[in-house]
């Protein structure tokens, strides 16, 4: 089998950080390959300051992520309830 070059495995890797994707600052760490131990790519980390505007930004998120929940399974009640009356009206087949 032909052995690819690294770049071509190295995918694009960022970090979401206040809804901007941003990449590592910090020293690269390699990805190995778990067959052979060999080293596939290094990737640069987060550095200590990108990890903590990425807690902030969490945390300023967090009233919104709260109550997506809610939203979301009143609207899943809705779609259930609407599938419910459909699915009610429609004459079953003729045997």
């Amino acid at each position: 089998m032909p052995k690819c070059p690294a770049k071509t495995l190295a995918p694009e890797t960022k970090s979401l950080i206040g809804g901007k994707l941003v990449a590592g600052e910090g020293d690269p760490q390699p990805v190995l390959n778990p067959r052979t131990g060999e080293t596939i790519v290094k990737i640069p980390e987060a550095t200590p300051k990108q990890v903590d505007l990425a807690v902030h930004a969490a945390e300023k998120a967090f009233p919104t992520i709260d109550l997506t929940p809610l939203a979301a399974l009143t609207n899943l009640q809705s779609l259930y309830l609407t599938n419910t009356a459909v699915t009610d009206l429609t004459p079953l087949p003729l045997s």
